[in-house]
């Protein structure tokens, strides 16, 4: 199955280390997974939260669900 990875990426100093985190519990379940942390980092500095936000919808439409953090609330 292939998840896409929802949480707060802005404001959040930690969001590296907790879409890392569930990607391995993911991939280790047997998972693909999307993960915009990883997904979005080569995007340039200019791009806009609406910008990410299109590419991240994008995104969701290739997935078969999502996963969400308890940051999701928040992105």
């Amino acid at each position: 199955m292939k998840v896409y990875i929802s949480g707060a990426i802005t404001n959040n100093p930690n969001y590296i280390e907790q879409f890392d985190a569930a990607e391995r519990t993911l991939v280790a379940a047997g998972h693909e997974v999307v993960n915009p942390a990883k997904v979005n980092m080569p995007l340039p500095e200019s791009t806009t939260h609406e910008e990410f936000m299109h590419v991240s919808f994008a995104l969701m439409d290739l997935c078969d669900t999502i996963l969400l953090l308890d940051s999701w609330l928040n992105s």
